[in-house]
């Protein structure tokens, strides 16, 4: 269009211009809007529009009508030309899509399509494992395998697909990830960790989209039961161990996650040999160890002390190597172990073990001493632990020894033992002095001489303990007061024993020069006798300690036979005094003071050279132990002397002089075990005297005591020159 204005003035002269105006449309107007014709129910549809005409900026709107002409915003008023419409919870139908777009002057435009939304894709996939049936023995592998059943068409969600394996306790809520999302449909997992049961996996797969599917199975984990057999051995044994015993072998295992098993041997005592009933062992009662879980399938079952003889029974317990679930341990109990002490008596030793007993029994029991024994066991008694005793016990095994010839008990050697148990408990606990009749104590002279002869037998009790320390000790490792002069010897025995490697080169060249004088160095035959001198003497060098310490174990085995023999007897001395009263008139009380005084006067006459003799005799002993560490430590020195004819007479006289040494302490233990022998006989006699004089007498009395006390101790702590003549002669 064109405008052309004019001009007139006041003289009517015209002019005028010629200009150009161009006008454009005021409404926007869409050029496209683009929307698929169709697309399935889950994805993601684009929309896209194009605008021209109007006043920018543009704004759009976009929004979708189905069926029943309900309208829904997708993207409200944006600066936005394109919007995604998720169509994950749109159902299957027909839609129309709209677009609408306002201009800066709010001038509006819009454009509809349709779209047909069809049934999702979807996936069913399905597990399979490996074994098929879906159980596996624990520790061995199971493998998942997930199959998504996808062509790759529309039909079926966009791949690529990710694949997840989880798995949970049948009876638990919570997963536990085996492996997590990757493009791996199989997945082998090892069962060493699971216990039996029941467990379900869960498989995950997961589309293009990110949408998932789900599928479970089940699976179980199994342990087969172990089965086994097992070899008791000997069912009848004696105590005492080393060859006493049972060997108990596991066979025929099977069964389990594998063929490594471990065997544990356990055992309890649940009867006496003299029960008639038992009560059979069951997994709870109180199992002892005789070998912990191991790979070794044999134990030895041995019953080390004869108090322990009795019926028992062992439990074998076979489980897989590096098992930690205790339902998984399975056992066998293997009753009637029988063991017995090994004593072998007939009825009649029987009987002659109830005649020694009652014959004691009436001599050493005197006045309340029986109530006291009867009563020993009870509330509060602080001794109890250290002589050990109850009277039931002891009447039970005496009956049932009584009764064994009538009641056709044929178990001797059990009836024997328990009795002769019971019998040594009695003495050493009649022996203490605990429950000993109520002797008269105190002040008075009768008081005075009871104190001292319990004194006696209290210093009597010491040296005989002193014995037995020495018996206890071993050969690697004797003892005493604090000494150990095996200790001593091990120190300074290599030093003697370098020296006489020495003295057997300086012997051997010694001998050679002589054999060379004679032409006998170069000959075959002296040749010979010279390097199998050498060689001799080497081994007797090397061995020398432990020759000396084979001598000194043989003394201590015979110093322990003896010293237990003096044990038992020094337990069964009855000591104390209980003289009549005079019934003297007026005077009668003067005698009994008078007599009690001579008692007591004789029991010093006792007691005074066995205190002297104490003393004496540790040191006596110290000096023996020293010797003797002495005597090893130069041992090697002497054995050289083995290598020369002319130096021989030096290890004769050293073997024999070890041999004093150590055989003098054997001599002195003899000795004390006549003395304490003596004693027990005296002691019997004298108990019972019922005047001084009696107590006096030459025949058993204190003067016959005290000469026999000295006269043992003067051999005991100077033996006599026949024993050394036979030693060294």
């Amino acid at each position: 269009m064109k405008n052309i204005p004019y001009v007139k003035d006041n003289n009517n002269k015209t002019a005028s211009k010629q200009s150009s105006i161009t006008l454009s449309s005021k409404i926007p107007s869409i050029t496209s809007f683009s929307v698929p014709t169709s697309a399935k129910a889950g994805e993601k549809v684009k929309l896209n529009c194009d605008v021209k005409d109007g006043t920018t900026p543009y704004q759009y709107k976009f929004t979708y009508t189905d069926s029943s002409n309900s309208e829904t915003i997708i993207q409200d008023y944006g600066s936005a030309d394109n919007a995604t419409w998720d169509t994950t919870s749109i159902s299957e139908g027909n839609y129309t899509l709209k677009v609408i777009v306002k201009d800066k002057n709010n001038k509006t435009v819009s454009q509809k399509a349709t779209i047909k939304i069809s049934k999702a894709p979807t996936l069913v996939p399905t597990v399979t494992t490996d074994p098929s049936n879906a159980t596996v023995v624990k520790g061995k592998d199971i493998t998942f395998t997930i199959d998504d059943h996808s062509d790759g068409s529309e039909n079926y969600p966009p791949q690529p697909y990710q694949y997840k394996f989880e798995y949970k306790k049948a009876s638990s809520s919570t997963y536990t990830t085996l492996k997590n999302y990757s493009n791996n449909e199989k997945y082998k997992y090892n069962t060493k960790s699971l216990t039996a049961g029941d467990y379900t996996l869960k498989a995950t797969v997961k589309d293009k989209n990110g949408k998932e599917y789900l599928k479970t199975v089940r699976f179980t984990v199994t342990v087969p039961k172990i089965t086994f057999s097992v070899d008791p051995g000997s069912k009848n044994f004696f105590t005492g161990g080393g060859s006493n015993k049972a060997v108990i072998e596991v066979k025929n295992v099977k069964g389990g996650i594998s063929d490594d098993y471990e065997y544990k041997f356990e055992y309890v005592k649940y009867g006496s040999l003299l029960d008639t009933t038992l009560t059979p062992p069951t997994n709870s009662s109180s199992w002892k160890s005789i070998k912990d879980f191991s790979s070794e399938s044999s134990a030895d079952f041995t019953v080390d002390k004869d108090k322990n003889a009795g019926i028992y029974a062992v439990r074998v317990s076979v489980q897989n190597k590096g098992n930690t679930d205790k339902s998984q341990i399975y056992r066998q109990i293997i009753q009637n172990y029988t063991v017995k002490v090994k004593v072998e008596h007939t009825l009649a030793d029987l009987n002659t073990l109830i005649n020694k007993i009652d014959t004691w029994y009436s001599n050493s029991i005197q006045d309340d001493m029986e109530n006291k024994i009867k009563e020993w066991k009870k509330e509060g008694n602080e001794h109890y632990e250290e002589f050990p005793f109850v009277y039931k016990d002891y009447k039970k095994a005496y009956d049932a020894a009584k009764s064994a010839n009538t009641d056709g008990n044929k178990d001797y050697d059990t009836l024997y033992a328990n009795l002769e148990t019971q019998f040594d408990s009695l003495q050493r606990l009649v022996g203490s002095g605990y429950v000993s009749p109520d002797l008269e104590t105190g002040n008075t002279p009768i008081g005075i001489a009871n104190t001292i002869f319990m004194l006696y037998k209290g210093l009597l009790s010491l040296l005989t303990d002193t014995f037995k320390s020495l018996s206890d000790s071993s050969v690697t490792s004797s003892a005493m007061y604090g000494f150990d002069y095996n200790a001593v010897a091990d120190k300074i025995f290599p030093l003697f024993k370098t020296f006489a490697y020495a003295l057997i080169i300086i012997f051997a060249g010694v001998n050679a020069l002589e054999t060379a004088l004679q032409y006998e160095m170069f000959t075959m035959r002296g040749g010979v006798k010279i390097l199998a001198r050498l060689t001799f003497a080497k081994v007797w060098v090397d061995i020398s300690l432990i020759v000396c310490r084979g001598i000194v174990a043989i003394s201590i085995d015979w110093l322990g036979q003896i010293t237990s023999l003096t044990s038992n007897i020094l337990n069964n001395i009855n000591v104390g005094a209980t003289l009549k009263s005079s019934d003297l008139w007026i005077i009668g009380w003067l005698v009994d003071f008078f007599n009690g005084f001579l008692l007591a006067l004789g029991m010093l006459l006792l007691i005074i050279p066995l205190i002297v003799f104490v003393i004496i005799l540790y040191a006596k002993l110290f000096i023996r132990s020293f010797e003797l560490a002495m005597l090893q430590c130069v041992s090697p020195v002497f054995f050289a002397c083995l290598t020369g004819e002319a130096t021989k007479q030096y290890f004769r006289k050293f073997i024999l002089t070890y041999i004093s040494v150590v055989f003098e302490v054997v001599f002195m233990a003899i000795i004390w075990y006549i003395y304490i022998e003596y004693l027990n006989e005296a002691f019997s006699v004298s108990a019972s005297a019922t005047s001084i004089t009696e107590m006096y007498s030459l025949e058993s009395g204190i003067l016959n005591f005290f000469m026999v006390s000295v006269g043992a101790f003067i051999l005991m702590i100077k033996p006599p020159q026949v024993l050394k003549n036979l030693v060294t002669a």
